[in-house]
């Protein structure tokens, strides 16, 4: 539903109504008839109020690095296997080309 903003900087004075708005105010569908509505868009003194914009979305945080050896990194690599599914049995956690075999095997 669209909401409008008062621009016309003497605002709005509607007596009849009993509306009064300043500049820079808005006010929602069914505040106003809509033909007043429309005579107000029409005259200038109103205009629609563009809706906010969604802030971007964070990048999410950077992938930990992948705790591999190099012969086990290039293994992985030629056989199209993502070392982030592997489970590392070495010092830390470390992925060596034993674990990349079991998970080649695992796979199959």
């Amino acid at each position: 539903m669209p909401v409008y903003q008062v621009i016309n900087p003497d605002g709005l004075r509607l007596g009849d109504l009993g509306i009064n708005l300043s500049q820079g105010q808005t006010f929602g569908v069914g505040t106003l008839p809509q033909d007043r509505v429309d005579q107000l868009l029409a005259d200038g003194a109103i205009k629609v109020q563009e809706p906010a914009t969604q802030q971007p979305q964070a990048d999410p945080p950077p992938a930990q690095p992948i705790n591999a050896t190099p012969k086990a990194v290039q293994l992985a690599k030629a056989r199209g296997l993502d070392l982030s599914t592997v489970k590392g049995t070495g010092r830390g956690g470390r992925i060596g080309v034993g674990d990349v075999r079991a998970a080649l095997e695992d796979s199959r």
